[in-house]
């Protein structure tokens, strides 16, 4: 994932505590998180002997599609 330059004088703290922060920082922050929660994920489910099998050959599967041709052949 590409860095953020992130200007610390666009962040501050509200007298209640809250954290504010410009859109494109949280919107990279997110991201990260997601990308956490998927190593995640794949973490669990490599444990299994079986699910990793599985996750091997679904990686060899050149059949799959991509979210853009889902949304194309669903009309949306």
């Amino acid at each position: 994932m590409q860095q953020l330059a992130i200007d610390k004088s666009r962040i501050r703290m509200t007298p209640e505590g809250e954290v504010v922060v410009p859109f494109e920082v949280w919107e990279h922050v997110l991201k990260i998180a997601e990308e956490a929660e998927g190593w995640r994920e794949t973490t669990y489910l490599l444990q299994s002997e079986a699910m990793r099998k599985r996750l091997m050959e679904a990686r060899k599967d050149n059949s799959a599609l991509t979210l853009e041709e889902v949304r194309e052949r669903l009309g949306i």
